[in-house]
């Protein structure tokens, strides 16, 4: 159980607090971001601080916010329903969302959560960003780092610059190989995580305003729902958490979610434990000619067995010949037929 509780609210801006530590952000800023593909218009931003949900609940540690429509950069309103919640787990907080898409529009990508504050508890020189690009990566100064990649010209960066980093490794971004970013904000540390066993590609993406706007770091988890017309999707389960301590805090508490989430430990049948070795048999060359069928299997096994070699390990058995018409693989008739390769299994176990 963590020492830490990490609460958060919105009013007219977001605010997350942890004892004497708190992230605010500016008047109008957002919790999340979305962007559409309206056919004419193929990365359409809509902004939360322009939106108004029809309802919020509060439940226990829960917070869900709904809303009808959503209302893009341009003035246009999609009838596209979202549905956003955040919930308090072991004091930190977890985003899920939902939609459903009733317009002609496709959502291409949802940026939630979302974070953005000129200060995250110390001085903006004495942050320290942290990326699992490659073996770890240690970066100081982020706003300076994110400054460097400013495209002149190829992306929007009149309105905002960023460097995003992906999980699992895509064709763009930054590839990772764990789906979260930390910040060192003196004593405290700011987690920013992915921790959903079934996840979707998502880019962690950190973030800077235009040159000339007032200095602030923005970070946020996108992620690439592609919600069509009449579709309806949930995607993500993203949590944001903070430490009393470093980077090692944060690595660990990935570490605890990976080894029961995806690090399940199997039972190995006895067979697989026993097995001293294989002969790897084709019986059906890719080209069509036949080496073995099925009724020379047991005799092909017992030759192994003079030598301990106690498996067979075959490929070419189905009828669309080795590596061929994957992945339809049925019993050739050719080599003896489905009750054919049963008995020949049979007779060898």
């Amino acid at each position: 159980m963590r020492e830490n509780k990490l609460r958060f609210e919105v009013g007219e801006r977001i605010t997350l607090t942890d004892g004497d530590w708190s992230v605010i952000s500016r008047n109008g800023q957002d919790f999340w971001r979305a962007f559409l593909d309206s056919g004419e218009n193929r990365e359409l931003a809509v902004y939360s601080h322009l939106q108004t949900p029809v309802k919020i609940e509060k439940s226990g540690d829960s917070t869900t916010f709904y809303y009808e429509n959503l209302v893009a950069e341009d003035g246009q309103c999609f009838s596209i329903g979202l549905e956003l919640t955040i919930c308090s787990e072991n004091g930190n907080l977890v985003f899920t969302s939902r939609i459903e898409n009733h317009s002609a529009a496709i959502l291409n990508e949802l940026q939630y959560p979302f974070l953005s504050s000129c200060s995250y508890g110390c001085e903006p020189k004495d942050e320290i960003l942290y990326v699992s690009e490659g073996l770890g990566a240690r970066i100081p100064d982020p706003r300076s780092h994110v400054a460097a990649a400013h495209t002149e010209y190829m992306a929007a960066d009149y309105k905002s610059i960023w460097r995003s980093y992906t999980y699992p490794a895509a064709g763009h971004g930054v590839p990772v190989t764990m789906p979260w970013v930390g910040l060192q904000c003196g004593g405290k540390y700011l987690y920013l995580g992915e921790h959903n066993p079934e996840m979707r590609l998502i880019s962690l993406n950190v973030g800077i305003p235009s040159r000339g706007a007032e200095s602030e770091l923005m970070l946020c988890i996108a992620h690439y729902p592609a919600a069509n017309p009449s579709e309806t999707v949930s995607i993500g389960r993203s949590v944001i958490a903070v430490f009393d301590g470093d980077w090692r805090k944060g690595t660990a508490f990935y570490r605890a979610w990976l080894e029961q989430a995806w690090m399940i430990e199997h039972k190995i049948p006895d067979w697989v434990k026993n097995i001293t070795g294989w002969q790897r048999v084709i019986c059906k060359h890719q080209y069509g000619e036949v080496f073995w069928k099925y009724s020379d299997l047991p005799k092909l096994w017992e030759d192994g067995m003079r030598y301990g070699i106690n498996g067979l390990l075959l490929f070419g058995w189905w009828k669309g010949r080795f590596d061929n018409n994957y992945p339809e693989l049925e019993p050739d008739p050719a080599l003896g037929g489905g009750e054919g390769l049963k008995a020949a299994i049979e007779e060898i176990q």
